[in-house]
């Protein structure tokens, strides 16, 4: 039966392009989490910039998604809104297990699904898990085409394990912010998928910068700096922002500095290092932790690793020290460690000065670990 409208003397407000169409919250990983007012018109020019680059050939009425990612995050929010505005089919769950998630895939014929990164670095580990690898044989993943992922970058042997262990699968990895919608960055097919450490290229509708932070001038191709966006999926601002944080975030121009250091190659492909303010400042160089925990993640015996800044008082600067999970059965220490990273890296400023071995790291939903807080703790 058809609703029939109401009158329209009690029909509610007009909904404008530029009203609060929703609030996601920032992970605060680097910070306070801060609600992100996103408007009706931000999240179009998402969806519009996303559709822009859809192949050709994909027929949104052949794709199910599976989406077991909250919905407060924006990778989770705006994955769900782009299946059901392109016609998708979409699947939500609240599993968060593994097992539970790959059984779904075989249950609803699904061909993409959105995870975060530690679980497809689990997917990854059945390569030499015995127990994992049985798990992930008994699982019906015959429809299953895409594996999408985002929060944090995968390290290089996440996504070498992943692809030797399903050579069929395109694992998808792109980038985006809450205050950007969730998006900004994505490869386009499986070709610029295999395009290792990259996220992708811009979105149609938006632009992008490298900036230098010191002096805020525009870098060229290749250069390490502070990623800048501007384009209308670019947020309103934060809510209840009694500490302006929302001008330090966006200049006179509409241009949002994100706080991520990168670089745009020759061909417009996005590489994300790390965050910022995680850089470790040692006297005029910086070190970025993330590729650091890349280093430690190819170690047998590490299970999880996390690198954070110390005070080092022989060196007068801050140095790299490591958080280490190994595996139970390990008798590693910590002077293999240190000697493991120093065959990795070139640069002999950069090597592990400490390491200290903990039963987990604490990070969040998406994969975050807040090296803020970490460093707070092992410093005191």
């Amino acid at each position: 039966m058809a609703a029939t409208p109401a009158p329209i003397g009690k029909r509610g407000k007009p909904v404008k392009q530029d009203d609060t169409a929703v609030i996601l919250w920032t992970s605060g990983t680097t910070g306070e989490a801060k609600g992100v007012e996103l408007s009706h018109r931000n999240l179009t020019a998402a969806l519009s910039g996303l559709n822009a680059d859809r192949p050709e050939t994909e027929k949104a009425a052949e794709v199910v998604v599976l989406c077991p990612l909250p919905l407060y995050h924006s990778y989770g929010f705006v994955s769900c809104l782009k299946s059901v505005a392109t016609g998708e089919k979409v699947v939500l769950t609240e599993e968060t297990e593994l097992p539970e998630i790959l059984k779904l895939v075989g249950e609803f014929g699904a061909t993409q699904v959105s995870l975060p990164p530690p679980i497809v670095a689990l997917m990854a580990k059945s390569c030499d898990d015995p127990h994992l690898t049985k798990m992930m044989d008994a699982c019906d993943l015959a429809t299953l085409k895409v594996v999408t992922s985002g929060g944090v970058p995968l390290g290089k042997s996440v996504v070498e394990r992943f692809r030797s262990r399903f050579p069929k699968l395109v694992l998808s990895q792109g980038y985006g912010l809450t205050e950007t919608c969730g998006v900004g960055f994505r490869p386009r097919g499986p070709v610029e998928c295999d395009r290792f450490g990259s996220a992708g290229r811009l979105i149609a509708n938006c632009e992008a910068k490298i900036v230098d932070p010191s002096s805020g001038l525009a870098l060229p191709p290749c250069s390490h700096g502070e990623l800048w966006i501007r384009g209308p999926t670019v947020m309103k601002g934060y809510i209840g922002d009694k500490q302006g944080s929302s001008s330090k975030a966006l200049d006179s121009e509409g241009w949002l500095r994100t706080g991520d250091y990168c670089y745009i190659d020759s061909e417009g492909y996005l590489f994300v290092l790390d965050k910022l303010q995680d850089l470790i400042k040692y006297k005029d160089q910086m070190i970025s932790p993330g590729q650091l925990e890349d280093v430690l993640s190819l170690h047998p015996d590490i299970i999880d690793a996390v690198v954070i800044p110390f005070k080092s008082e022989e060196e007068a600067s801050e140095v790299p020290m490591a958080l280490v999970v190994k595996r139970p059965e390990s008798s590693i220490d910590e002077l293999q460690i240190m000697s493991f990273v120093v065959k990795q890296v070139e640069e002999e400023y950069k090597k592990i000065r400490k390491v200290s071995f903990v039963d987990s790291i604490p990070r969040n939903p998406m994969g975050k670990a807040s090296r803020k807080k970490l460093s707070k703790q092992f410093s005191s």
